[in-house]
């Protein structure tokens, strides 16, 4: 890719990597991030984000990048309140550059990510976000079943080749990279986010998407590169069947809030007759849409032995109903935010 003229500041990266109790897996993030083959000159830093730990993470941290031999500034700053869009949040208000790379504490970034990044917000001055490709890595001898969800642990192809994503597309948040003055802008505009990331032990999700979203209602463009490699690392807690079903339960209230977010994109885009965004019709859409997704995977999911999986699906539609019977309020305003009903 061809280098831009840009500011000093935006040429700058700033990578946020988010941690709560983080001091066992937070080395070997670490140790891939000291491993980046970046551009000369170009600047960098990372910040660590104790996010309500306790146990030792910011002593690890230091340690680590030290031993590492400190290719970068490091710092560790404190955010008490717990949940990944607050240390996110944090994060973005004390970094000093002007591309950011969020790195959750369990993604171990590819060589030459960092100098990607900036070669893409560079080239292509109207994308405000990028994502990438992340490959799961299972500790030790995973479930079988694991290579066939792995997508809902933040993993696989986001799309199917590089370049601008459509205006509806959205990425997972891990390895996102955000240019810093479009997020800035975005929050002056008076945006705050209906949705969040994990809070402790609640799987709460949707956050990453709703800004994807955001941002393209502002003008701006997203865009996908699968060069944009890291592994993702899954620890044998979470590769179990109940930190699974407890993620999927965690995407039933987000759900709503995006398909709001994916109709005011489209109706952005073209017209759309005003009864296909009202809440009766789309609640029954989304409602058709999971049981024909139940009947599709049946097939899959017996032969393989699945059955908690596809039950899991046919649980889903209830409560999916449920979410969007109480949610017409959500929906409406994100929908019409200047107040028009259905």
């Amino acid at each position: 890719m061809l280098f831009r003229s840009i500011s000093p500041e935006d040429a700058g990266v700033s990578v946020i990597l988010c941690c709560h109790n983080s001091a066992q897996r937070l080395p070997e993030t670490l140790r891939h991030l000291a491993r980046q083959e970046t551009s000369a000159g170009m600047a960098w830093e990372v910040l660590v984000v104790d996010n309500a730990s306790q146990d030792n993470t910011a002593k690890v941290a230091q340690e680590t990048w030290m031993a590492c031999g400190a290719p970068a500034p490091l710092r560790v700053v404190s955010q008490p309140v717990p949940g990944l869009s607050y240390a996110r949040e944090k994060g973005i208000a004390e970094s000093r550059h002007g591309v950011l790379v969020f790195c959750d504490d369990d993604n171990w970034l590819c060589p030459g990510y960092l100098r990607r990044s900036v070669a893409i917000l560079q080239t292509h001055p109207e994308v405000a976000l990028a994502g990438g490709w992340g490959t799961p890595e299972a500790e030790g001898n995973p479930p079988l079943w694991l290579g066939d969800f792995s997508d809902v642990y933040g993993t696989g192809p986001q799309g199917e080749r590089e370049g601008i994503a459509p205006p509806t597309m959205t990425f997972y948040g891990a390895g996102t990279v955000v240019r810093k003055k479009d997020y800035q802008d975005l929050v002056g505009s008076g945006f705050r986010f209906l949705l969040s990331g994990r809070q402790g032990k609640r799987l709460t999700t949707g956050e990453d998407r709703e800004l994807c979203h955001a941002l393209v209602l502002r003008g701006k463009k997203l865009y996908y590169d699968p060069e944009l490699k890291f592994r993702h690392f899954i620890p044998r807690t979470r590769a179990t069947w109940p930190y699974y079903r407890k993620m999927m339960l965690g995407c039933v209230p987000a759900g709503l809030v995006l398909q709001a977010y994916h109709l005011r994109v489209l109706s952005a885009q073209s017209h759309r007759p005003s009864w296909k965004n009202s809440h009766p019709w789309i609640m029954a859409m989304m409602a058709w849409s999971q049981l024909r997704k139940v009947a599709q995977i049946s097939g899959p999911c017996l032969r393989k032995g699945y059955w908690k999986f596809w039950w899991l699906e046919v649980e889903l539609v209830p409560r999916i109903v449920w979410a969007w019977l109480t949610g017409k309020k959500v929906f409406q305003s994100v929908l019409y935010p200047k107040g028009k009903a259905d």
